[in-house]
């Protein structure tokens, strides 16, 4: 009687146990989002959709807005460390964060407010080694310092102005894995491997003077391993 009753508890104990494991990951779900805030200069919210996508989830509520059209270089091809085409400090959207306890891909907690979304590539100086398995990120900056949608041409000066949004030495980061396959509508997943929270939507692009539908996957909640 009593090994039964050990067994009893112990199995109580484990049920207990994975119940508290579940709740700990929270769920999140996506919604349509409005228009940018008006607050957001004439500039910057002309090129943009006027439609954004909004995470929600753990008291976190992330909107990304994209650009009309992404900008894709010419004669890109994907390449074994390179999945996106975009040009080097070229806007690719708007962030809007509320809530506590969001963070970007580099666990860095980040302030509620607006950020721009700029394309950057991981620099390959052996300090990012096992960081993420392709080079592709966008890096944020305050709107306040980032008021226009023209390309960053000096992408040290982007660092800094993203690093200071960060609040750290190291700039506001987000992951783009790539898309192995062609995305077809706008959802969200879940990568439980890592316990990544992916945005993935079909978006309008434009590479050499020809409209094209460019796949892309944002990591909105979640952070690489340390």
């Amino acid at each position: 009687m009593r090994r039964i009753k050990r067994t009893l508890h112990l199995l109580w104990l484990f049920v207990a146990l994975v119940l508290l494991t579940d709740r700990a990951h929270a769920d999140y779900t996506l919604k349509p989002a409005g228009k940018p805030p008006s607050s957001v200069p004439a500039a910057l919210r002309d090129a943009l959709n006027p439609h954004g996508w909004s995470v929600q989830g753990d008291g976190k509520n992330i909107t990304v807005w994209f650009v009309k059209r992404l900008p894709v270089q010419k004669g890109f091809s994907p390449g074994f460390n390179v999945k996106y085409g975009f040009p080097q400090g070229a806007l690719i959207g708007l962030l809007q964060i509320s809530g506590e306890g969001v963070t970007d891909f580099r666990a860095q907690e980040l302030q509620s407010g607006l950020y721009t979304l700029r394309y950057a590539r991981q620099p390959e100086d052996g300090n990012h080694v096992g960081t993420s398995e392709t080079l592709d990120f966008l890096v944020g900056v305050r709107v306040a310092d980032d008021p226009r949608p023209d390309p960053a041409t000096d992408l040290m000066d982007l660092m800094k102005r993203s690093a200071k949004a960060a609040g750290t030495t190291h700039p506001m980061i987000f992951y783009l894995p790539p898309a192995e396959d062609p995305v077809s509508k706008p959802r969200l997943v879940h990568d439980e491997d890592y316990d990544l929270w992916i945005l993935e939507l079909p978006l309008p692009g434009r590479q050499a003077e020809k409209d094209i539908t460019v796949s892309v996957r944002l990591v909105v909640v979640g952070h690489a391993e340390e």
